[in-house]
């Protein structure tokens, strides 16, 4: 199936998208293995067990809370996300997230990066 409306008006009919399945997508998009890692690193570093579980769970939670209701606009306006976010930040606003998306990209490589080497006090082999 191929987008045909790109970033036209969508009709009544042809909407679609819940709170439930916007959340499920965006919690499932980001509890991937680097996220858990991340979040194991405050345990490496003399963190507590349950505690570092549940700062994990909380983050997810409330990420993927924030996200689905935001893309929950895309549906009930009947326009494409990003096309909704240049009417809310307007054309110079709309730097600030795109701003801090670059930043949190950088994040994530550099994350995925540390996490991906040999740490002091492993045995590595390669």
């Amino acid at each position: 199936m191929s987008e045909t409306r790109s970033i036209d008006y969508i009709p009544d009919n042809e909407r679609h998208g819940q709170i439930f399945s916007q959340f499920t997508l965006w919690f499932g998009g980001n509890l991937q293995i680097t996220a858990i890692v991340t979040g194991a690193l405050a345990v490496v570093l003399g963190g507590d067990v349950v505690w570092s579980l549940m700062g994990l769970l909380v983050g997810q939670v409330l990420g993927a809370a924030v996200m689905s209701l935001h893309a929950l606009q895309g549906p009930r306006l009947g326009l494409p996300q990003m096309i909704i976010s240049r009417a809310q930040f307007g054309v110079f606003g709309a730097v600030i997230p795109l701003a801090l998306v670059c930043v949190m990209y950088v994040g994530f490589s550099a994350s995925a990066t540390v996490t991906g080497t040999c740490l002091p006090g492993m045995t590595c082999r390669g």
